[in-house]
C-alpha cells in the first residue's frame, strides 16, 4: 500500500475514461521514495493500480440535499 495527498487539482486528468466498471479518473501523485524503496522490485513499466481517496466528512442530509441547497442559494441569495 502507498499513500500520498493530492496537493492540486491539475494533478487529476480532465476527462474520465469510460471503462467497465465506469468512469476512471487518471490521477498523478508523487510518493516518498521510502515507500517506493519496499516495492520498486514488483513494479513494472504500464502497471495500473486502483486508490481509495479520503474527503472531507458531510453530513447525510447535506449530501443528499445538495442540489436542492444549491438552487435556493443560488436563487434567492
Amino acid at each position: 500500500k502507498l499513500s500520498s495527498t493530492l496537493v492540486e487539482a491539475a494533478q487529476i486528468g480532465q476527462m474520465a475514461r469510460i471503462k467497465d466498471e465506469g468512469n476512471v479518473y487518471e490521477i498523478r501523485i508523487d510518493v516518498s521514495s521510502e515507500d517506493l524503496e519496499e516495492i520498486e522490485h514488483s513494479l513494472r513499466s504500464g502497471m495500473i493500480g486502483r486508490a481509495k481517496i479520503s474527503t472531507v466528512s458531510r453530513p447525510l442530509g447535506y449530501v443528499l440535499l445538495r442540489k436542492v441547497i444549491r438552487f435556493f442559494r443560488v436563487t434567492f441569495f
